[in-house]
């Protein structure tokens, strides 16, 4: 007697061609994607233990600890395609800081503020600055003037804040007039 057992061969699945939007700063979205192959299983690793078995996923708010490779792999009926792999690149915001936080001049004069912690820098427009980009500005504003600063750096931005506040000059008043001979007078100067 002969038995006949149908055999079902499965195809190998095709490389899934990874990808995602990258390099990122911190905090921001990474959106995964991959082929859409029909009745395939998807099978993603990384970094920290991670996994996934959606064909497209996202990781919000994303840190370092998030950077590294993924790797991808789908399956079809037990049988695993070859792996593909995507980088995911993770930069931090660069932490701007700007000397001296805070100032306090007299109307009419200036300061110098400089900023720190990034690579470029543009400042807030503002009349009382003599120019609004690079780490080093002279404001002589008339008014209490608060300046923001914003820090670049690979792509990723921090901002941070001075406040220079302006005291007026004093009035000064001698009295009124007087006109006096070429004598010893005694005269009292309020």
């Amino acid at each position: 007697q002969t038995v006949t057992t149908p055999l079902i061969v499965n195809p190998i699945p095709p490389a899934l061609n990874p990808a995602v939007n990258t390099p990122l700063c911190a905090g921001q979205t990474a959106n995964f994607t991959s082929d859409l192959v029909p009745g395939i299983t998807y099978s993603w690793t990384g970094p920290g233990a991670f996994s996934s078995a959606a064909q497209n996923f996202s990781i919000t708010n994303v840190t370092a600890a998030n950077a590294g490779t993924y790797q991808v792999i789908g399956s079809i009926g037990g049988c695993p395609g070859p792996a593909s792999t995507v980088n995911l690149v993770v930069n931090p915001l660069p932490i701007v800081s700007i000397t001296p936080p805070s100032a306090t001049i007299c109307n009419g004069s200036s300061v110098v503020l400089t900023a720190s912690g990034a690579t470029s820098y543009t400042w807030n427009a503002s009349p009382s600055l003599n120019t609004t980009v690079g780490s080093t500005v002279t404001a002589s504003p008339t008014t209490t003037t608060t300046y923001t600063v914003t820090g670049t750096s690979a792509g990723c931005s921090g901002t941070a804040n001075a406040t220079v506040t302006v005291n007026p000059l004093p009035v000064v008043n001698a009295g009124p007039d007087q006109t006096v001979c070429n004598q010893p007078i005694g005269l009292q100067l309020n």
